[in-house]
């Protein structure tokens, strides 16, 4: 009988042996299965914020590139009205506010958001006939008022001004 109690007893700390090398690799497998997650989870907000900052850098290529486009149809009125130049700008002021606070701080995206503003009221005021055509002929005679060149070179002015303070705010201005 105790030849039999042996094998049963070998028997007994075999299968011990056995659940806790188990118990040990479940340990392992489930403590490495934590690691992997907390990497994934890791990778995955490192994903989604290299593609936010991609998005807004997006944006920001985008605005920027409205920017100038704005800033150059002031700046050939310097010499003499350049029409077609004021025209094709109006087409850069078609994008949302939402677009400039994401690309900005919030008041960087307002300064540009009222500049942008400034803009088209000039375009509306000096450029625009009252039919929403455009303006191709301005007179030099300072009693015409909004139709007088110096009127609109002044204002001009004024704009392209601003647009060079607020060049600042882009990073890779090369004003």
């Amino acid at each position: 009988m105790t030849f039999h109690f042996l094998i049963l007893y070998a028997v007994l700390l075999l299968l011990t042996g056995i659940t806790a090398w188990s118990a040990v690799r479940t340990y392992h497998t489930y403590r490495q299965l934590r690691e992997v997650k907390l990497r994934v989870n890791r990778l995955e907000t490192e994903a989604e914020t290299a593609r936010t900052q991609a998005y807004s850098a997006s944006i920001e290529q985008d605005i920027y590139i409205r920017f100038m486009t704005v800033k150059d149809a002031l700046f050939r009125q310097f010499n003499a009205p350049h029409p077609r130049a004021v025209r094709e700008s109006e087409h850069a002021l078609h994008f949302s506010e939402e677009q400039l606070h994401t690309a900005f701080p919030s008041h960087e995206a307002d300064e540009l958001q009222q500049f942008f503003q400034r803009y088209r009221i000039y375009l509306d005021s000096y450029w625009k006939t009252g039919t929403s055509s455009w303006k191709t002929v301005f007179v030099s005679n300072a009693q015409n008022g909004a139709d007088s060149w110096e009127t609109v070179h002044a204002a001009t002015k004024s704009l392209y001004q601003e647009a060079e303070r607020l060049s600042a705010l882009f990073t890779y201005s090369s004003s």
